[in-house]
């Protein structure tokens, strides 16, 4: 349904690309709308994206009753509102001219926009799913609402798993893994015989810390998009709201307990205290390693390692 936040006189180019994965994947194979996917992925990526299509397409399908479920990571979803056909969709993440018109703010949690899950961000995950198709396998992608708690978001994966009706196999992108982790959780799911996971902050990710603080690279280039908005104010009013950063917090190895609201420095953006709660009782419920886990890491790859409280 449409929104009052989202009137009809703003459809942008991004909206009227938010076509379906699988339309654009037969549009690489067969060369249409060359001009228009060449802008949008870009040209090298295009030429790279095209030659996979074609060859999943001639792929003979190495194990028909092997089902391969992508799970993307924290804002590897396209979110945004529903619109009636023949309009398109109304794309809010991740379509710069809305973040700079201001719209960011209908996606904090909970709030009055319907939004919704409006398929993976394609130049971040469509390689990935079209070389497990040109290897035969049957690979589908499983978007969600990433502001959502993990937990829930288990249990909507782990539905998908149950109504498969088949061996399942899960590659899993960083949040993805903790949402693929919680979905094993549940009952039901011992049809899921291969979990790979893809750079899994199994321990937390200081990335979460900056995201809530408003320092995070990420809210700082949507922040100057946004042109009004500083990044603080962002991470205070909008990102602060999602349940997931929440679960994304880091955990043991005697560092400080960022579950612990009084942890915080007392100025800047804060931490809802619920959220740091809940999030704490989730990670508990996590479905530990087994042999069906794969887990793969980054080596000697720049990140964040630890965090300084200063109080101005």
């Amino acid at each position: 349904m449409i929104s009052p936040d989202s009137p009809l006189d703003h459809v942008t180019p991004y909206d009227r690309f938010a076509w379906s994965d699988e339309q654009i994947e037969l549009w690489l194979a067969s060369g249409e709308h060359q001009r228009e996917l060449s802008a949008y992925f870009g040209a090298a990526e295009y030429r790279a994206l095209a030659a996979l299509a074609r060859r999943a397409r001639r792929a003979p399908a190495a194990d028909a009753a092997l089902r391969v479920v992508v799970v993307p990571g924290i804002m590897g979803s396209q979110l945004g509102l529903l619109r009636p056909a023949p309009l398109p969709h109304d794309i809010v993440w991740l379509d710069p001219i809305d973040i700079q018109r201001g719209r960011l703010a209908t996606l904090r949690f909970p709030g009055p926009a319907p939004i919704v899950s409006l398929g993976v961000v394609l130049f971040s995950y469509l390689r990935l799913k079209l070389y497990l198709r040109a290897q035969g396998l049957a690979a589908e992608f499983h978007d969600y609402d990433w502001r959502l708690p993990v937990a829930q978001l288990g249990g909507a994966l782990a539905e998908r798993v149950r109504a498969a009706g088949s061996r399942v196999a899960i590659v899993a992108h960083s949040m993805g893994g903790l949402v693929a982790r919680a979905a094993l959780a549940l009952a039901g799911t011992g049809n899921v015989e291969r979990l790979v996971l893809l750079g899994t902050p199994h321990c937390g990710s200081f990335a979460a810390v900056q995201a809530l603080r408003g320092t995070y690279a990420v809210v700082r280039k949507v922040a100057r998009l946004a042109g009004k908005a500083s990044a603080e104010s962002l991470a205070a009013e909008v990102f602060s709201s999602f349940p997931s950063l929440y679960d994304l917090l880091p955990v043991g190895g005697g560092a400080t307990d960022l579950f612990d609201e009084r942890a915080w420095p007392a100025s800047g953006p804060q931490p809802r205290a619920a959220l740091l709660q809940a999030a704490l009782a989730a990670r508990q419920r996590l479905a530990g390693p087994d042999e069906r886990f794969i887990n793969i890491v980054g080596v000697g790859q720049e990140t964040v390692t630890a965090v300084v409280r200063r109080d101005d």
